[in-house]
């Protein structure tokens, strides 16, 4: 490899996740030549193991499944949710770009193509907002169409694995009710059923970010477009004030590759770099927490540019996600999604007081905020870890940590206290350490308010959002008495997807400086930058949404600069 990669190119691209990627495909439609510099051994980054969902407001594929959206309302929207954080110009550009971007891949490619979901905006209620929807994730493929380069497409997150089925974003609502609806019961025979006819056909079946990752990667093996793996990004070069290449090691030996139109910056957060996140992030904060990739999220990408002179923001942001820390066979804990189970009925979380502080089926990410900020509050409540417990009736009838009703939990999560179980809310209570008194009258409370059927202290179930993981069949979908035991609690972290935060860019993806001079010939995409999101999570694939059309952008801009 180290000998086929050329001198110079138009474009160098540091980083194969979705952002990377897109940059990388545009720039080969635009007639430029570029490479892929891939740190690690795998493409795909982080978005290998993410839901494999764009957010995108009047997008063609959720408008034909009829769904009413306007460029107006997403604008409106993006308002009201990212605000002045983002500038206007940077908000509209999103649109713009985005669905042109949809529409390209499209028409130039055969492989990007897209599934609508049904999963509300996270603030539908906002101006602008969507109950119905608006995002769309990569519609399955068969990995073997990847040739070899499957052995090197980055592996699935065991966080995100369903009883080992080929399962999308769209079928793990109707799943979770395989107990307790048709529908789910349906989806069962659905799932099972083609997982079973793509292993008789022979294919590997891949869906959510394995999917994306995939079809992008076939993209850009139509356009011939190199991806050299293992050849971290070291520096970037500058020449007259001007970005012109990039500082390598590729097969062992140092290389100094040259760009002639820019370099794209897309290696990743710096999720695993327990240094940055002690800096940066609130506090407490462990990289084991996080669900992104062990390898390549260091922050690499971010260093070098702010060793070229670039400014950074939202350093102090993630994409949050409270997950639970899994035992995992051999030793070791494995961070878990919880993507339902907080909101269902008969479930709840509580403080290191037994109370609750907040609701609990909200976003994951506006849940992160909560668990921060009401951590170490005046009366000395912490909120990290917090305890999420839930009652047998729930457990007969819901998916929990990707354990189906009725199935009963591993000895193993009892043996390493993982998951803890008491035939009472007392015995529960000691055996987490909570102050009984206050669990019991939180659980009474908690419980008269469910037989009412509104949660009276924090609206739980009034938003579409926290409905749509609800159970349909109950009378408040996301509210049911905590009175049959034995009863569980399983202790809840602030992890994330990704960082959020890194370097400031505009609406053409190109770096700024602190005094908001560009950096010319430097670009980054995905959440090696500040992304056009802000501070908030809108919806369902926000973050490759971001990412990919930040890549599209740059792409574009150095196609008006080639010589």
């Amino acid at each position: 490899m180290a000998s086929a990669i050329e001198e110079t190119y138009d474009v160098i691209v540091a980083g194969s996740g979705a952002g990377g990627m897109t940059a990388a495909l545009t720039s080969a439609l635009r007639g430029l030549s570029v490479v892929v510099l891939e740190a690690t051994e795998y493409f795909g980054g982080a978005t290998a193991v993410s839901g494999g969902a764009i957010w995108l407001p009047a997008n063609r594929y959720s408008i034909s499944r009829g769904i009413s959206d306007t460029v107006a309302d997403g604008r409106a929207y993006l308002a009201a949710t990212v605000g002045d954080t983002v500038s206007e110009v940077r908000r509209d550009a999103y649109l713009r770009d985005g669905m042109a971007m949809v529409d390209e891949f499209d028409a130039a490619t055969k492989w990007i193509r897209w599934s609508p979901d049904s999963i509300p905006d996270y603030r539908p209620e906002q101006p602008g907002g969507r109950p119905e929807g608006r995002s769309i994730e990569a519609q399955m493929i068969d990995g073997k169409l990847l040739g070899a380069e499957l052995g090197r497409l980055r592996p699935p997150s065991p966080a995100m694995a369903v009883k080992g089925l080929t399962v999308t974003a769209e079928d793990f609502v109707s799943l979770n009710m395989m107990m307790r609806t048709k529908a789910g019961r349906i989806k069962v025979l659905q799932v099972v059923r083609r997982s079973l006819v793509a292993r008789l056909r022979g294919q590997r079946l891949l869906s959510i970010g394995q999917a994306l990752a995939t079809r992008l990667r076939l993209a850009l093996r139509d356009e011939h477009v190199p991806v050299c793996y293992s050849a971290p990004l070291q520096n970037v070069v500058i020449e007259d004030g001007r970005v012109v290449g990039v500082q390598t090691c590729i097969a062992g030996r140092p290389r100094t590759i040259r760009a002639r139109c820019g370099v794209v910056i897309a290696t990743g957060s710096f999720s695993k770099n327990q240094r940055m996140r002690d800096k940066y992030l609130p506090q407490p904060s462990r990289a084991e927490w996080s669900l992104a990739p062990e390898d390549g999220q260091d922050g690499s990408g971010i260093l070098a540019g702010i060793a070229a002179g670039a400014a950074v923001a939202r350093m102090d942001r993630a994409w949050g996600l409270p997950n639970v820390m899994v035992p995992v066979p051999g030793g070791g804990l494995q961070p878990r999604v919880t993507l339902s189970e907080r909101g269902l009925p008969g479930t709840l979380v509580v403080n290191s007081r037994g109370e609750r502080y907040g609701n609990e089926a909200v976003s994951y990410d506006d849940f992160w905020d909560t668990m921060y900020a009401c951590d170490d509050g005046t009366d000395g409540a912490r909120t990290v870890p917090s305890w999420l417990i839930f009652d047998q009736r729930a457990k007969n009838r819901y998916i929990f940590f990707g354990i189906v009703p009725r199935q009963p939990f591993p000895r193993s999560w009892y043996e390493t206290g993982y998951l803890r179980r008491a035939d009472d809310v007392a015995a529960l209570a000691r055996s987490i350490d909570v102050p009984a008194d206050r669990l019991t009258a939180t659980i009474e409370r908690f419980n008269r308010d469910a037989d009412a059927g509104r949660d009276s202290t924090f609206g739980r179930g009034e938003s579409a959002y926290d409905r749509y993981y609800g159970d349909p069949t109950q009378p408040h979908a996301n509210l049911a008495p905590l009175d049959k035991g034995p009863f569980y609690a399983v202790a809840l972290y602030p992890g994330d997807l990704s960082t959020k935060g890194g370097l400031d860019i505009d609406e053409y993806s190109r770096v700024l400086r602190p005094d908001g001079t560009v950096i010319d010939g430097l670009y980054a995409a995905g959440n090696s930058s500040a992304g056009v999101m802000g501070e908030t999570y809108p919806g369902p694939g926000a973050t490759i949404g971001a990412a990919m059309v930040a890549g599209y952008a740059a792409a574009n801009h150095m196609a008006t600069i080639a010589p």
